[in-house]
C-alpha cells in the first residue's frame, strides 16, 4: 500500500509543477497564497514518506500507516481549504472591486494584500485543526478491501470523510472581514467601473468554463487530487470575471496628470 501512496504523492507533485510559468499571473492574493502553501506540503509530505522509504526507518506504527495517515490529512484538509478559500477569495475580488472607486485606495493597497494573506494563511490553520484530531487516531488500517490499490484508496477517502456544517459559516465570516473595510464612501469623482462581461465575452465564457471544469474535476476526483495547482489556477480565471476593465494596480495613479499643467519658465538675469 505505501507504494501506491508513493506513487500518487510522486504524480501530484508533477502535476503542481506543470503551471509554474504561470504563478506571476496570479493577481489574486488568497489564491496565490494557499497555492503557495500547497505545493510547499505536498513537497515536504513527499520528501519525508521517500526518505522513510529509502532509508527503511523503524516505526512503530509501520510505513503504510503513516503514509495512510498523511494521505488521510491532506485529502481532508484540502477539502475544508477548497471550501474556505473559494468563499474568501470571491471576498477579495469584490474588495478590490470596490477599492477601485475609493478615494484613498492606493493608501490601503499594502494593507489589504497583506490581510488577504494572512486570512488565506488562517483559512489553512483552520482546516488543519480540523482534521488533524482525526487523522491521529487512525491506527488499524480499515477492513474497506484486501488489496490496496488507486480505486481501494479512492474508496476509503470517500467513506471516511470529515464534515463541518461550521465550515460553511467560518468562510462567510472571513470574506465578511474583507468586504467591511471597503464599506465607505466612494469618491464621486471616481466614474464607477463596470464588468469585463460585455467588453470581452470570450474572456467571459473562458472564466465560466474554467469554474466549470475545477467544480466537475472536484466532484469526480478525492479532494487530494482535485485540489491542485491546476484547480488554483481555474479559480483564479473562473474570478477575474469579477475584475474591472482597468487593469492597473490599486496604488497606480495615472502619471500623465502631470503634464496637464501649464510649464513655467524661469529667467537668468545676469549682471
Amino acid at each position: 500500500m505505501e507504494n501506491t501512496i508513493l506513487s500518487l504523492q510522486l504524480g501530484k507533485n508533477a502535476l503542481n509543477l506543470l503551471p509554474c510559468m504561470y504563478l506571476r499571473d496570479v493577481q489574486n492574493k488568497t489564491i496565490f497564497t494557499s497555492l503557495l502553501i500547497l505545493m510547499v506540503t505536498d513537497a515536504l509530505v513527499t520528501g519525508f514518506l521517500m526518505f522513510l522509504w529509502l532509508t527503511g526507518w523503524p516505526l512503530s506504527l509501520g510505513l503504510e500507516m503513516v503514509a495512510l495517515r498523511f494521505l488521510y490529512f491532506q485529502n481532508e484538509t484540502y477539502r475544508c481549504v477548497s471550501l474556505l478559500v473559494t468563499m474568501l477569495a470571491f471576498g477579495e475580488e469584490w474588495s478590490r472591486a470596490r477599492f477601485r472607486k475609493c478615494a484613498d485606495s492606493g493608501a490601503a493597497e499594502q494593507a489589504f494584500s497583506l490581510q488577504c494573506n494572512l486570512l488565506s494563511l488562517t483559512c489553512w490553520l483552520i482546516a488543519i485543526s480540523n482534521v488533524y484530531p482525526v487523522a491521529s487516531t487512525i491506527s488499524v488500517l480499515p477492513n474497506t478491501c484486501n488489496d490496496w490499490n488507486y480505486r481501494c484508496l479512492f474508496t476509503f477517502l470517500s467513506d471516511f470523510e470529515t464534515s463541518n456544517k461550521l465550515l460553511p459559516c467560518i468562510g462567510g465570516v472571513l470574506s465578511i472581514t474583507l468586504l467591511y473595510g471597503t464599506l465607505q464612501k466612494t469618491d464621486p469623482a471616481v466614474p464607477g467601473l463596470k464588468l469585463s462581461i460585455r467588453r470581452k465575452p470570450s474572456s467571459f465564457m473562458i472564466s465560466v468554463l474554467s469554474g466549470t471544469f475545477a467544480a466537475l474535476f472536484f466532484w469526480i476526483l478525492p479532494p487530494f487530487l482535485a485540489v491542485s495547482s491546476w484547480s488554483a489556477l481555474a479559480l483564479e480565471v473562473c474570478y477575474s470575471i469579477l475584475r474591472t476593465q482597468n487593469p492597473d494596480s490599486l496604488s497606480t495613479v495615472n502619471i500623465n496628470e502631470g503634464y496637464n499643467q501649464p510649464a513655467t519658465t524661469m529667467e537668468k538675469h545676469y549682471t
